[in-house]
């Protein structure tokens, strides 16, 4: 459980980690995001969820007892079945002022979900005391684990339809000609139309997550993280690895991770126990375009604008 969070001023200074500088907002950004996850862990652990550090969350608190200096975002992973009852209670029970994102949902464009602190840039004074001195929109990432089946059959057929589905979503996404076809040997496979007329978007995404989520615990012996095992077939986690859940230090918290972790890791990256330097798999930090946006609204104002 994660109790009161604590995080002593000397904190959020900037410091040096392993050769990396991490300024002091990406320090108070890290805050925030722990108390988006607490009210996550509040919500599972009154409703039974279980829930597991995942990707860079778990790769830090395996080798570094915390954030990787490098990276500035939380990912958590969650089996099927907790991630639906997670999804449905969520809506009721997160803050006010949170936001919970779907694949489909108000044009969001992922399969996985996210929980946000807000949907604007804040500066008012009980928001910047709650989330540590940090303005901008924070939130974690949450993965749901399928069932790989264990018939091979239908294992190939969900992986056809899955690759069409993300052939589609790429060429729409590029903008290309070729979508129509592909569209059309979607009606072909599966018998279902996709209207022209409306999102064309978030009717792929709503699809490709039920696609993802056709088989249960009793169909198969491995995990998945969908969007990577239908481009790597490789990618199978034994249901052993998360069949319970250990406390590790992360920062100043205890996270659980899947009770084979190592086995995890290993499959996510190869030689993990390794330091790579290198920055998250997308713009560092995070809240870059948000501080741009603060900068241009207060250069706008000081000029009278």
């Amino acid at each position: 459980m994660i109790e009161e969070l604590v995080f002593q001023e000397e904190y959020f200074n900037e410091e040096e980690r392993e050769g990396f500088l991490i300024e002091s907002m990406m320090k108070r950004a890290w805050a925030a995001q722990i108390v988006v996850l607490r009210e996550i862990d509040r919500i599972c652990r009154r409703h039974g969820i279980q829930y597991f550090a995942d990707w860079g969350t778990l790769l830090g608190a395996a080798r570094h007892k915390g954030f990787i200096p490098w990276d500035d975002d939380m990912d958590i992973a969650m089996k099927r079945r907790d991630y639906k009852r997670f999804l449905k209670i969520a809506e009721e029970e997160l803050p006010e002022g949170y936001r919970l994102h779907t694949a489909g949902k108000a044009g969001y464009p992922n399969m996985f979900a996210r929980v946000v602190n807000s949907s604007e840039i804040s500066f008012d004074k009980e928001r910047m005391e709650t989330f540590y001195g940090c303005p901008y929109v924070v939130g974690i990432d949450i993965f749901p684990l399928d069932i790989i089946p264990r018939d091979e059959e239908e294992e190939e057929l969900q992986a056809q339809i899955m690759m069409i589905l993300w052939g589609a979503l790429k060429q729409l996404r590029e903008g290309s000609e070729e979508l129509e076809a592909t569209l059309s040997k979607l009606h072909e496979f599966l018998n279902v139309e996709i209207d022209r007329s409306g999102d064309v978007l978030e009717q792929l995404l709503v699809l490709a997550d039920r696609i993802s989520q056709l088989y249960g615990e009793a169909d198969g012996d491995e995990y998945t993280l969908t969007e990577h095992f239908f481009v790597h077939r490789d990618f199978r986690l034994k249901k052993e690895w998360y069949e319970s859940s250990v406390d590790m230090a992360f920062e100043n918290i205890l996270i659980p991770v899947p009770v084979g972790y190592q086995e995890v890791l290993d499959k996510m990256y190869g030689e993990w126990r390794t330091f790579v330097k290198n920055s998250a798999s997308h713009d560092y930090p995070f809240y870059k375009n948000q501080k741009q946006m603060v900068e241009d609204y207060l250069a706008a104002h000081k000029n009278g604008k």
